[in-house]
């Protein structure tokens, strides 16, 4: 397993610009720019291969539609599993993630 560098760590931003120095066969690479308006307009927004999507607790992730095992209906939102058995709830219904990830 790679070390990660500690100032990658920080922000989104920052894993993003890592995410494209180390990745080779991504069609359209998001700029560090880019991933900033998307965050200023609204969920569900795609940036090159990732999805801007908040987790209840208001944190900003930006999630490709690979990284996502399983989704699952809850009373308040839905559970989105990805992989390495991590869990991310979204206060926003089924339908609308699965339109969000519609490729």
């Amino acid at each position: 397993m790679a070390a990660y560098p500690v100032e990658i760590v920080g922000t989104l931003a920052s894993w993003i610009q890592w995410i494209q120095a180390h990745t080779f066969l991504v069609p359209r690479k998001p700029t560090v720019s880019s991933v900033r308006e998307a965050a200023r307009d609204e969920e569900g927004t795609r940036v090159g291969r990732y999805v801007l999507i908040r987790d209840e607790d208001g944190c900003l992730h930006a999630l490709s539609a690979s990284a996502i095992a399983g989704l699952r209906e809850c009373d308040e939102g839905c559970m989105l599993l990805l992989t390495g058995s991590r869990m991310l709830r979204v206060s926003h219904p089924l339908s609308r993630v699965l339109q969000w990830l519609a490729i």
